[in-house]
């Protein structure tokens, strides 16, 4: 994915920085995430931290409790980012 605005694309090495940032609360890293790139208008990268999310968990239940966290997160940042930038992250 070419790079947006300036801003370097995400990858897995960046996700995985996130998630074991000791300072980030345990199964928290995926919607601050979400929420933060829907905010920058990068709704592609958020669809690749849904994947990295869900992707590391096994079970179907906790799949899906990703899933709706993120999808949550996306729906509360529409207050901070605009409607029209959640939506398309949500789409995406």
């Amino acid at each position: 994915m070419s790079p947006l605005h300036g801003l370097p694309p995400i990858d897995a090495e960046f996700l995985n920085e996130i998630r074991d940032n000791p300072f980030t609360p345990k199964d928290t890293w995926y919607f601050i995430a979400a929420a933060t790139l829907t905010v920058l208008n990068r709704p592609d990268d958020v669809a690749l931290v849904l994947s990295h999310a869900i992707g590391s968990v096994v079970d179907a239940q906790e799949q899906l409790r990703v899933a709706r966290r993120i999808r949550e997160a996306l729906i509360k940042s529409a207050s901070i980012g605009g409607l029209p930038k959640a939506s398309k992250a949500s789409c995406s």
